[in-house]
């Protein structure tokens, strides 16, 4: 409850009337708590996620990222990557290509799913990377930013290629015996 009390004076200067005006805040303290507690369980998935998560503007520069973007990148902290400086397209992309295939799909179609590329790490070390991502648009139209997840699929790959290259090597073994057969 929100209590205001005003006090008029007359002409001589003592007090003359009392006025108190009362309104009941209950609805209103509730709804700033439910703000306040929806944003910390926001905040506690970004901080806390598995996945790296970002914003970025159209040019490539981060916005903000949480701290598994971070690690993913080899930083040390999300403030490394948000000074406004940091460009993912020309220091996360391997290929500059692959950023520019990035921007169009999402430009033309408003998000991008399962976009695969190889990405580089503070210290020059590869890993290859899936994101999903959308284009976030003010009223008319027009790109304000990009947000979305990334996550590394390095191990994935890798197996992947284990599979070709262990499938390559039983084909060729078993053309090599089908041959033996043959002689």
């Amino acid at each position: 409850i929100e209590l205001r009390v005003h006090l008029l004076r007359g002409e001589s200067g003592g007090p003359e009337e009392m006025w108190a005006f009362v309104r009941d805040t209950t609805e209103r303290k509730q709804m700033e708590a439910a703000v306040r507690e929806s944003e910390e369980k926001y905040r506690s998935i970004f901080e806390n996620a598995a996945e790296g998560m970002f914003q970025t503007t159209p040019e490539g520069f981060l916005l903000s990222a949480n701290p598994a973007y971070a690690r993913m990148f080899g930083y040390s902290s999300v403030e490394e990557l948000t000074d406004g400086s940091f460009n993912v397209g020309e220091r996360v992309y391997v290929d500059a290509a692959d950023r520019a295939r990035f921007k169009e799909q999402i430009d033309e179609q408003g998000l991008i799913q399962a976009f695969q590329f190889e990405a580089v790490k503070k210290d020059g070390a590869r890993l290859w990377a899936c994101l999903n991502a959308r284009a976030v648009k003010d009223r008319a139209g027009t790109i304000l930013y990009y947000e979305g997840t990334i996550e590394d699929i390095t191990s994935l790959k890798q197996a992947e290629q284990e599979v070709r290259d262990n499938a390559e090597r039983y084909r060729r073994l078993f053309d090599l015996e089908s041959d033996a057969i043959f002689l």
